[in-house]
Order: structure tokens, then sequence, then C-alpha cells
């Protein structure tokens, strides 16, 4: 949680007081003589209000975007989209009994 907090901080100057953890994926890139890498998401809630205080202090531009164009149109990483895709829709996956 350190690291999203100094991470957002340092990139956006936000300062968050709410972040709930969501997934973790893990990839298992042995059979390519790779180590195990290992990704965690979190969901941050923000208001329009602090969208629109976000000051850039790292990279180029950012832009915000519903998980609509963000899956059909934008150019993610796999792993990130799919990601996106479980906080979208993971309605879709359904449990096998």
């Amino acid at each position: 949680m350190r690291a999203l907090r100094r991470e957002l901080r340092e990139e956006l100057s936000f300062e968050f007081t709410d972040a709930r953890f969501f997934i973790e994926l893990e990839f298992d890139l042995a059979g390519l003589g790779l180590d195990r890498y290992y990704r965690k998401y979190y969901l941050v809630p923000m208001t329009f209000a602090e969208v629109d205080c976000l000051r850039l202090t790292e990279g180029v531009k950012f832009a915000a975007f519903d998980g609509d164009t963000m899956l059909g149109s934008l150019d993610l990483s796999p792993y990130d989209a799919f990601a996106l895709f479980l906080h979208a829709r993971g309605f879709r996956i359904a449990k096998h009994v």
C-alpha cells in the first residue's frame, strides 16, 4: 500500500484516503527460463473534482477512460487488460460446480 500511495503522490500529486485490494495475478515464467512475477491491483475511488485536480508530474500526459473504451480501443499490456476485464466484466466468469 505504501508503494501505491507513493506512486500516486509522485506521478499525479494525488493523496487518497481509501484503497481496496482487487486482485493479484501471478505469472510463472519458469517454462521460459524466467522467474515468477506478481502484479497487484487496487481500486482507488476518486471523485470528478479530484480528477480535475490531478497534476501530472511524471510522463507525457494522462487521461481517464471508461472500461469499454479501454478494453475496446486502447493498446494495453495483456495483464493490465485482463485485470481491467475482471473488474469491468467479471460477472461473466462463473464458478463451475
